[in-house]
């Protein structure tokens, strides 16, 4: 038989707050799928993903805010990026 450990909190997080909101079916299932699947809670996933997506909006806004920059030196790749900064 097999023995099912409990999960452990990770994150133990200070000043925390519930929330509640409404997800749809499929929403909840996702969340839950990728909880068991990488251990955490689902609590855990949720606000994992809330951070990675605030930093893919703060990475966008600064590709666009720099992109005027990027064409202006003729700047389109990495390498562009590299040897314009180490001249």
């Amino acid at each position: 038989m097999k023995t099912i450990q409990p999960r452990k909190n990770k994150t133990k997080q200070k000043n925390t707050v519930t929330m509640s909101f409404s997800l749809d079916q499929e929403t909840k299932k996702l969340i839950e799928k990728m909880a068991k699947a990488s251990g955490k809670s689902k609590s855990d996933v949720v606000r994992d993903n809330i951070r990675y997506y605030q930093w893919q909006t703060k990475w966008r806004r600064l590709q666009e805010d720099l992109k005027p920059f990027a064409e202006k030196h003729k700047l389109q790749s990495e390498e562009d990026v590299y040897r314009f900064f180490a001249d």
